[in-house]
């Protein structure tokens, strides 16, 4: 494989790894609003990201059934999302 489709690859799993961490720490951001401390395992992530592309019009229904009593509606999960966001942004510029 060439340097340029190493470097793809390590991009685009490092990718995938910020995208995974910023949605566990959403989700458990959102439990702790919505009922309490209820962080998702990190070997549930990918199954639950994967679900919520068909749910974000009601996140809750992407996480696991046992956890779904915890997460809040949708407005104050996607609020949980973009205060990660901006958390992870400014911790990637070193502010």
């Amino acid at each position: 494989m060439s340097e340029d489709g190493d470097r793809l690859i390590w991009i685009a799993g490092g990718v995938l790894l910020v995208g995974l961490a910023g949605l566990w720490a959403t989700g458990t951001l959102a439990a702790l609003l919505g009922g309490g401390w209820d962080p998702l395992p990190v070997a549930e992530l990918p199954a639950t990201a994967a679900r919520l592309l068909s749910h974000l019009g009601d996140p809750s229904a992407a996480w696991p059934a046992g956890r779904r009593r915890a997460m809040p509606g949708a407005g104050a999960f996607w609020l949980c999302a973009v205060v990660v966001a901006a958390a992870m942004t400014l911790l990637a510029l070193g502010a």
